[in-house]
């Protein structure tokens, strides 16, 4: 009987850069997510096969690891796709031992994975990855993370949310608190795709180079994310959207979404995680964007979970 685990996608709607430095973050986790299906072989010679698939049911990663999985004779790694995800499954052994594959699927093993959503929409292709072999290692997906990735786990907690929650990094870990958060207004709230994909990684080091005291604006956040999160109106949502925007885009020396892209918009624009890449989230009327050329532009309530 094959074994299947699902982890949800996420969206982080304030707090993007701030949250590394322990501003209060609004998230949401998406319909959207990725699974994952286990099936026991019987091979000639045991190993592990991997195959991964795009939304489209394209297959866009396969590779495949004689046992035993800790031995230094594995063939190198083709792409960096692939080294990764064997690093991760070596790590998964260490940090359970008794996660042994050789023990418990001694002829072999399929790995198939299918995610829900585009590739390039940055909807956390990478955590819910860490979530599923999380809970199939019977490992913490925060512990598979360590020292592989700078974020600050917001999408880890997304992964298996039941809704909104409040996440913030305190002095002692992460924490996650689940909020009551579905705005009245949720019919005026877009989700607009601007084609630009945007690396994490390099967005936070931008974050982290810039110059100036940080405390002042995290505290400006957390505070923006409390207001925002019981904001009743769409001119309190728009009017809070822009002074958020505004206080990092002059703290990263960039312009606003609003500023960039859609400075006719009559309505706000709120950029989701790495400024200038995947998603933003508009509030106010949504046929502006095909008439500019935007053809994804989804109703962020089909696409989120509120409960």
């Amino acid at each position: 009987i094959p074994l299947e685990f699902h982890a949800q996608g996420k969206l982080l709607i304030t707090g993007e850069y701030a949250v590394l430095d322990g501003a209060l973050a609004l998230a949401i986790p998406t319909k959207k997510g990725q699974s994952m299906r286990i099936q026991p072989q019987k091979e000639a010679l045991p190993s592990i096969t991997w195959r991964a698939f795009d939304v489209n049911q394209q297959e866009w990663l396969r590779c495949s690891w004689a046992y035993p999985l800790l031995e230094l004779t594995q063939p190198t790694p083709k792409t960096p796709e692939e080294k990764h995800l064997f690093e991760l499954l070596q790590r998964c052994q260490s940090l359970n031992p008794l996660f042994n594959l050789a023990e418990r699927y001694p002829q072999g093993v399929l790995v198939e994975t299918y995610l829900d959503f585009h590739r390039a929409w940055g909807w956390g292709t990478s955590s819910t990855l860490l979530h599923l072999l999380g809970q199939w290692a019977q490992v913490s997906a925060w512990d598979l993370a360590q020292g592989r990735f700078s974020g600050s786990g917001y999408d880890l907690a997304c992964a298996a949310a039941q809704g909104p929650i409040h996440y913030q990094i305190t002095h002692q870990g992460p924490k996650s608190t689940p909020v009551d958060w579905e705005p009245p207004f949720v019919d005026q709230l877009h989700l607009v795709y601007l084609e630009q994909k945007q690396q994490s990684q390099s967005a936070i080091a931008h974050y982290r180079a810039a110059t100036g005291p940080k405390q002042p604006l995290v505290d400006q956040i957390s505070r923006l994310t409390v207001q925002m999160t019981s904001c009743q109106t769409t001119d309190h949502w728009n009017e809070l959207v822009g002074r958020h925007e505004q206080l990092l885009g002059s703290l990263l020396q960039l312009p606003t979404a609003l500023e960039r892209w859609f400075d006719d918009y009559p309505g706000s624009i709120k950029s989701l995680g790495a400024w200038g890449g995947d998603f933003v989230l508009a509030c106010g009327p949504s046929d502006y964007f095909k008439a500019k050329g935007y053809t994804t532009c989804l109703p962020f309530k089909e696409v989120v979970r509120f409960h």
